[in-house]
């Protein structure tokens, strides 16, 4: 319903304000989406600025025009369903609640979802 009303409106802004906070986005390390900096361990590099990539500058690029604020977090694969329905991976992240979103070089194979 909301994102209906958004769309009718073309007016993201009052959205954003309404629902905005930091979002954790998980993600894995894959070139050339996702890399950690060369110079990270050296020039002692903290929280989203030890990585670089495609994903990790379009997520940035979103996050400046909708206006979030956002901490990469990296994931243990993309992710797979378990024989129990549990997910893995970055899926499993965003199931499970510890992270908002994800980004990457992701595929999905309806075998695989259902």
């Amino acid at each position: 319903m909301i994102l209906d009303e958004l769309t009718e409106s073309n007016n993201t802004e009052g959205w954003v304000q309404e629902f905005a906070t930091d979002f954790v986005v998980a993600t894995v390390l894959s070139d050339p989406y996702t890399m950690i900096k060369t110079d990270a361990v050296s020039e002692g590099r903290v929280g989203n600025d030890r990585y670089e990539g495609f994903a990790v500058d379009l997520i940035n690029e979103i996050a400046k025009i909708v206006g979030f604020n956002f901490t990469i977090a990296l994931a243990n694969g993309y992710g797979s369903r378990r024989q129990d329905g549990s997910w893995t991976g970055m899926i499993g992240e965003i199931v499970e609640g510890r992270a908002d979103m994800a980004i990457g070089d992701m595929r999905f194979l309806m075998n695989k979802i259902f």
